[in-house]
């Protein structure tokens, strides 16, 4: 679009597939070169990170997050767990509170709660089904929340405390490490 005094407007759209990798448009990136010259544009459509036939492709993506999130919190949200446990079980109430002040974010975690896990059952008497208490079993949660170490096809004798400790730094972990990678070929010489 000319804007006239030899201004141009460029409407470029960065993300493609959107929104959330459902949309039909490319994405695209425009390179300038000289001035006056038209820019170059490279247009591009991204892969899915799920299939898009599935129904469930955004809720799959959500729980990868909170999986992540948990992961790289666990020691934090295993200390907080341990100060208000009674004999490794904490109430439903104290689960939502240590879950949205140790991760931060302001989620109904009573609803999300059964997805994730940890919840004790008992038989009832009565009708001998199942029923969910108010308890959680925090050890039972976490340790459904770890991070392995694999090389060469079998798990290293890493321990998972030690890898779970190192994923919860990945952030910091993955910038230093390119920093150090001054050649861009993934590996470190020392």
């Amino acid at each position: 679009m000319d804007a006239g005094d030899d201004t141009a407007v460029y409407t470029v759209f960065s993300a493609s597939k959107y929104p959330n990798q459902m949309g039909t448009n490319l994405g695209a990136v425009l390179v300038f070169g000289e001035k006056g010259e038209e820019p170059e544009t490279f247009s591009y459509f991204s892969t899915p990170l799920c299939d898009p036939d599935v129904d469930n492709c955004i809720a799959s993506s959500n729980r990868r997050t909170l999986v992540e999130l948990i992961c790289r919190h666990k020691y934090p949200l295993q200390t907080a767990f341990e100060e208000c446990a009674d004999h490794g079980f904490v109430t439903i109430d104290q689960w939502v509170a240590i879950m949205q002040t140790e991760l931060g974010l302001d989620l109904d975690w009573r609803t999300i709660q059964p997805l994730l896990g940890g919840a004790v059952g008992r038989a009832d008497p009565n009708t001998q089904k199942m029923v969910v208490t108010d308890q959680i079993d925090y050890k039972k949660f976490l340790n459904a929340f770890n991070v392995e170490f694999q090389r060469g096809g079998g798990k290293s004798a890493i321990t998972s405390s030690v890898v779970n400790q190192l994923y919860s730094n990945r952030p910091q972990l993955v910038a230093l490490f390119r920093v150090l990678d001054v050649n861009r070929d993934g590996n470190l010489t020392l």
